[in-house]
């Protein structure tokens, strides 16, 4: 790789902006020219810092911004804006920009000064339009010039006449444009002219032309009128002009007025294609080609009648007709009627034709199959009843190792270096393809697969078969997705929780134990009871925050296990109430409610940490001489418990973030604001649900519900 400045001098190697953070600098944005070892330059920009460690540097980080494509960019928007320039300054297109309050010309290229006869070196800026254009005002151009300043509107004239010049009459096609300048909020006039005063004469010469060949038609209309072809003529103005009555039968036309009009007419009655099914383009028509001055003979082409709605094979020789001084005044076509001798030799031609359009078809289709599987984020393997490969993606392919593409999928996933995540081998009758043709489906299945550099992944599988009508499978669908890192991440994350969990949790055993030893020793000290009791408090609202912060992050990664079995929640509560009794103040907690339920379906674990949060919350909020009260109520197949205190009540402005991570309303104690999150999602982890009843001076009710046994 090379390094440079982007004005071409080499970088040094201490110079590198990772060098100098590793030097104690803090380098910010340093434009950099980038060539890699193919030879590939870059444009990026640099940022980096050293990294510390207790005062000492130990690291660099280093950031890049690539800026290659947008220098590319620039440099093309600058090419097109010289390429545009050079257009209008070249355009054969007059074009001139003029003040609107003064009608003087402020700019124009040099087309616009070649129509006004006015040599390029001699600059028009600052003169009235009067002066560059004699007679402006009596032509009615200075008019239309003041209309647009005035109103906005633009003009537009298709042949202005001009008797100025000394060339003689002038025709232009003319626009006139108010143009807006956001500079200095002004506007001027946009004048584009287009000088048409050759085609025009060449138009009228036309005409003049088209009366002699209207004489010569008369003439030749008597001839042709016997002949057995279909005879049919078109002016150089793109008009049938003749067609005798053998064409009028071809053509399936009644009158002879149906038959002369513009050939756009009959380009949109009749299309016509080759023998071989692709249709002419308008120019390469038999009556266009004549107008071009072509000659051709026995030209086989299909016709169809779109407003007949009937197709019939034609033969067409054609030929242009010239005047004395060499002008094409004419073309002519014969046609003949060859439908019934080419059906068969049509039909058969069809058949090739949408033979190869369909091989085509099925090419296009599986190029276009592979683009897009290669551009899925997973690995895609099709294959046979037998494990033969018929299509997978290159991702299958990086997933897998493979460097060359398989012919079978034991290529790709070999039965003997197959496993479970937790190391067993998979049975043959258990490995993917062998369940999928038995009818097995399954979904995000993992196993872990020894690619054939030694290297492991660990992939999730999806599979699915596909049956034909009689429901036979005939193809085999699988999916791979790489979930190596994301196993190992979740693995950081476990270690993380254990050593939160584990690390944090020892010395408050600790602590709790020396407790329990002080309330046995001091049993007859109050004060060092009640000092105990502070301690014991403390120690079990710390260590439920412990397990708040891990079970939010093992909620995070989908890592909640619950360990669910039938529960009688009247029994539930006495025992939670007698072991919690020097935790929390039971005296103060009433349980009521139906006096005979259904089990219910959880986890204890669970459900005494949704309880104790619902209940250390009343108790805190509720004056010290206020009950707690716990209530049961069966709704269907839910039991609903309702924890509900006399306290205090939370405002309107809080219930709807009450269970949302961190959030801690105004006036509550210390804490990390998870209480309620974890119990919210405790509780939907249970399938049920959570929320809360509450005003101002009326105290709040907390609902939850659980699943009765046997409904879930």
């Amino acid at each position: 790789v090379c390094v440079k400045r982007p004005e071409g001098h080499r970088i040094l190697f201490e110079k590198f902006p990772p060098s100098r953070a590793l030097r104690g600098e803090t380098v910010k944005n340093e434009r950099i020219l980038f060539t890699n070892i193919t030879g590939k330059n870059f444009i990026l920009h640099i940022s980096a810092a050293p990294l510390y460690i207790e005062g000492e540097i130990v690291g660099a980080v280093m950031v890049t911004h690539d800026l290659t494509e947008r220098e590319q960019l620039l440099q093309r928007v600058t090419k097109q804006q010289k390429l545009f320039a050079a257009v209008i300054k070249n355009s054969p297109i007059g074009i001139a920009v003029l003040d609107s309050k003064s009608l003087k010309v402020k700019w124009a290229n040099p087309v616009f000064q070649g129509f006004l006869e006015n040599p390029e070196d001699q600059d028009l800026a600052g003169r009235r339009l009067e002066e560059v254009i004699p007679n402006a005002q009596k032509s009615g151009l200075t008019t239309a010039f003041l209309r647009v300043a005035e109103t906005g509107e633009p003009y537009r004239e298709s042949e202005f006449e001009l008797a100025s010049f000394m060339r003689g009459v002038t025709y232009w096609r003319l626009s006139i444009f108010s143009l807006y300048t956001a500079g200095n909020g002004k506007r001027d006039l946009l004048f584009i002219a287009v000088d048409l005063t050759e085609q025009i004469k060449n138009r009228k010469q036309k005409e003049e032309l088209a009366s002699i060949a209207e004489t010569s038609l008369a003439q030749l209309e008597a001839v042709v009128n016997s002949l057995v072809e279909g005879i049919i003529i078109v002016d150089p103005q793109r008009n049938v002009v003749f067609m005798n009555p053998a064409c009028l039968k071809i053509f399936g036309f009644k009158t002879i007025d149906e038959a002369l009009c513009h050939l756009d007419n009959y380009h949109q009655q009749f299309k016509l294609k080759t023998l071989s099914g692709q249709y002419f383009s308008e120019e390469d028509r038999p009556l266009t080609k004549t107008l071009r001055g072509e000659t051709f003979f026995n030209l086989e082409l299909i016709v169809e009648d779109l407003i007949q709605k009937r197709s019939w094979v034609g033969s067409c020789s054609g030929t242009p007709v010239y005047n004395r001084k060499g002008e094409l005044i004419l073309g002519v076509v014969a046609v003949r009627d060859i439908t019934t001798q080419k059906e068969t030799e049509l039909e058969r031609e069809r058949l090739l034709i949408s033979e190869r359009k369909a091989r085509t078809e099925a090419e296009r289709q599986v190029a276009q199959k592979q683009v897009l599987l290669d551009n899925i984020g997973e690995g895609v393997v099709v294959i046979d009843t037998s494990g033969h490969i018929l299509l997978e993606n290159r991702v299958a392919l990086e997933i897998t190792g493979v460097q060359e593409r398989p012919d079978m999928i034991t290529e790709m996933l070999p039965d003997n270096r197959l496993s479970r995540p937790e190391g067993s081998p998979v049975n043959n009758n258990q490995l993917p393809v062998a369940r999928l043709l038995r009818g097995e489906y399954f979904a995000d299945e993992e196993y872990v697969l020894e690619r054939p550099d030694g290297s492991i992944k660990r992939l999730l599988t999806n599979g699915n078969a596909v049956k034909d009508r009689q429901g036979k499978i005939i193809l085999i669908l699988i999916t791979l997705r790489d979930v190596t890192e994301l196993r190992q991440l979740e693995q950081i994350k476990e270690d993380y929780l254990h050593m939160v969990s584990h690390d944090l949790r020892s010395p408050l055993a600790v602590i709790l134990c020396h407790a329990q030893l002080l309330e046995l020793i001091a049993s007859d000290d109050q004060r060092i009871l009640n000092s105990v009791k502070v301690i014991t408090t403390s120690t079990r609202r710390m260590d439920n925050m412990i397990s708040d912060l891990v079970d939010s992050t093992r909620f995070e990664s989908g890592q909640l296990v619950l360990k669910s079995k039938a529960i009688n929640l009247k029994e539930f509560m006495r025992d939670l109430l007698e072991r919690v009794k020097g935790v929390l103040d039971v005296t103060r907690v009433r349980v009521a409610g139906c006096q005979i339920l259904p089990l219910v379906e959880a986890d204890p674990d669970r459900l005494e940490r949704i309880t104790i949060n619902l209940l250390s919350n009343a108790l805190k909020y509720s004056p010290n001489d206020k009950r707690v009260e716990i209530n049961f109520k069966v709704q269907g197949d839910k039991v609903v418990i309702a924890v509900k205190d006399q306290g205090k009540g939370i405002a309107a402005t809080d219930l709807p973030y009450l269970f949302d991570r961190y959030y801690r309303v105004k006036a509550s104690e210390e804490g990390l604001g998870l209480g309620l999150f974890i119990t919210k999602r405790l509780v939907e982890a249970h399938g049920g649900r959570i929320w809360v009843e509450s005003k101002l001076g009326e105290g709040s009710v907390f609902f939850f519900t659980l699943p009765v046994r046997g409904s879930v």
